[in-house]
């Protein structure tokens, strides 16, 4: 159970500090982040190549950083689901 916590702790702990690095330097640049997302993800594109990264490429390739996210927290959620699914199993077949 003690490694449950900590990769639970440890995924909500990189993203809270994602998000924040993503704030600040949305408003360092004077822009939300929404836009921030946008530009991000133009940047990120500039340097992937499909031959280096092919899968990566394609989904920078299909706009992903230009979807709007309602509240935020899409990929944060989709995330977390899948660690708490794992978990499940895990529980599941030890108990």
């Amino acid at each position: 159970m003690m490694g449950l916590l900590l990769t639970l702790t440890g995924y909500v702990h990189g993203s809270a500090q994602i998000f924040l690095g993503a704030a600040t330097a949305a408003r360092a640049e004077g822009i939300d982040e929404q836009e921030f997302g946008a530009a991000y993800g133009r940047a990120l594109a500039a340097v992937v190549t499909e031959q280096r990264f092919p899968l990566l490429a394609e989904v920078l390739a299909a706009g992903v950083f230009e979807i709007p996210d309602e509240d935020g927290m899409q990929d944060f959620r989709y995330g977390l689901d899948r660690l708490l699914d794992g978990f499940a199993v895990q529980i599941e077949d030890q108990g």
